[in-house]
């Protein structure tokens, strides 16, 4: 588990950043549809919340998906299953060497607010 520490760090209030980003990015807005297997063998990409089974990297130095685990927060190593927000995954996956299984997951129209 990664715990983090440092000495004179910096703390920031990152309220202002969720309207910033609901403006540039997409976000779910309707037509909300529920799936069981593999999505991607329907042709196209996912765009919701993903209940995936997730393998990260061996040497990955600070972990970046985070699961719920017997009442806390942590960011694991190794396989595990979670509930993820699309992008989040796809984030993991092309930057930092995550691989993932899609189990199952709600998919929604996108658009920018």
């Amino acid at each position: 588990m990664y715990t983090p520490h440092g000495y004179n760090l910096y703390h920031y209030d990152i309220n202002s950043l969720y309207p910033y980003s609901m403006a540039k990015f997409d976000v779910p807005i309707s037509n909300m549809k529920y799936f069981e297997g593999d999505i991607f063998k329907l042709g196209f990409t996912p765009f919701g919340f993903l209940f995936a089974e997730v393998t990260a990297p061996e040497n990955l130095n600070i972990p970046i998906l985070q699961i719920l685990y017997k009442g806390r927060t942590i960011s694991p190593l190794g396989k595990f299953t979670g509930w993820f927000f699309s992008e989040e995954l796809f984030n993991a996956r092309d930057n930092f060497g995550y691989k993932f299984k899609i189990l199952k997951g709600y998919i929604f129209d996108k658009k920018k607010k």
